[in-house]
């Protein structure tokens, strides 16, 4: 039985510097996940503001896209009324995963608030909504 480093690293050896790399990256990843965390506790007690900024660290250090965290970013934008804010959160929610009901019903909320484009783009969530939930109209429940 052999020991030492696998033959097919060759003479590559892992340096300080990509030693360092990784552990930079699990660190942000660590500290992403308790911002997304300490973001959903802020949010389970109303404190909306508190949520966003939590919510935008998560964002800002996370080292990939999460769906959830925009989600309940874009719940706390949509309950302080920052409805633009909110809407662009819940569209790149549907970016990332098509299938998220939740995001389709916040845009049909906000798209009902809205008189100018009320029946366009409402109409357009509700639909959408209605298919993903595979349920008949959201009018007759």
């Amino acid at each position: 039985m052999k020991t030492g480093k696998p033959a097919h690293w060759g003479k590559w050896q892992p340096n300080a510097e990509a030693a360092k790399a990784i552990s930079g990256l699990q660190l942000s990843e660590n500290i992403a996940t308790k911002a997304f965390a300490d973001g959903m506790a802020a949010l389970f007690q109303e404190k909306y503001a508190r949520a966003i900024k939590h919510f935008n660290a998560a964002i800002e250090l996370g080292t990939g896209l999460n769906t959830k965290t925009y989600l309940y970013r874009g719940i706390s934008f949509y309950k302080t009324r920052q409805f633009q804010k909110a809407e662009e959160d819940f569209k790149t929610v549907l970016d990332l995963d098509p299938h998220t009901a939740d995001a389709y019903g916040f845009l049909y909320l906000i798209y009902t608030h809205r008189t100018v484009r009320k029946g366009l783009a409402a109409g357009w969530a509700k639909s959408n909504y209605e298919q993903l939930c595979g349920k008949g109209s959201l009018d007759s429940e």
